[in-house]
């Protein structure tokens, strides 16, 4: 078995019930139940229920958890209860009832959780982004971006595209990189007598103490023309969530 999963968090089923498993994320959120510890258990991939009671060789350990704490699960997966089903998740129809739990790693209290929804200031949010990436909202739209951007790709491959990049740290004034940039797509273009070019111009700016920071990543459909639209890139990536 894997050092650290045999699954992934968005992996289990009803048909895997009474397969042994071994799991590894970060504890999104712990639920006591009078005694009865619920653990949910996420990663990349999605969540997964974990259970802990009092017979359990893995309470005492279940017992100290917090949030964002990143654990391994070995367990057993079993049928959740019936009227216990999250029909909404979709590994709602199942539990891992754990037999060990091992602490990778402890996270401190935090400033800003990650479970559920709660809008907090623009400013808190940019000092801990950390935290603020992992909230599910702005993890589908991280995932969204994804799939519209390979969509796009995938219909510029099929219509004979090439895909060129160009790093450029700009030194001077950004009207002269923007025309020194077309220039040179243009000269490339017509030199390599590619038919279509897509350049993707991620830039990076330096300030008066010589700092290179990077900056936002700018794509130029400049010579860029191929059937379909921005909304069909979102369809086929997926549903569209809230920006």
């Amino acid at each position: 078995m894997h050092a650290y999963r045999s699954h992934k968090c968005g992996d289990l089923r009803e048909t895997d019930q009474g397969a042994g498993t071994r799991l590894s994320g970060w504890v999104h959120r712990v639920r006591d139940h009078g005694g009865l510890l619920f653990i949910d258990l996420r990663d990349h991939y999605g969540l997964t229920q974990i259970v802990a009671d009092p017979d359990s060789p893995a309470f005492k350990v279940a017992e100290t958890l917090r949030s964002e704490w990143v654990i391994k699960v070995d367990g057993k997966v079993r049928l959740r209860p019936a009227g216990t089903e999250n029909r909404d998740l979709p590994t709602g129809l199942i539990e891992v009832f754990a037999t060990g739990i091992d602490v990778l790693s402890e996270a401190k209290e935090l400033p800003l959780p990650v479970f559920g929804d709660v809008e907090y200031p623009e400013d808190i949010r940019l000092k801990y982004r950390f935290l603020d990436l992992r909230r599910e909202r702005v993890h589908e739209n991280i995932m969204l971006r994804s799939n519209v951007i390979a969509s796009i790709r995938r219909r510029m491959i099929a219509g004979s595209f090439v895909s060129l990049t160009i790093f450029k740290v700009e030194t001077w004034g950004l009207w002269n990189f923007r025309s020194w940039t077309n220039s040179l797509k243009s000269s490339r273009r017509d030199g390599l007598g590619l038919p279509a070019i897509r350049d993707r111009c991620p830039e990076a700016r330096t300030a008066t103490s010589c700092h290179v920071s990077p900056s936002h990543s700018r794509v130029a459909f400049r010579h860029v023309l191929f059937h379909g639209s921005w909304t069909m890139a979102f369809q086929s990536a997926g549903s569209i969530v809230s920006l």
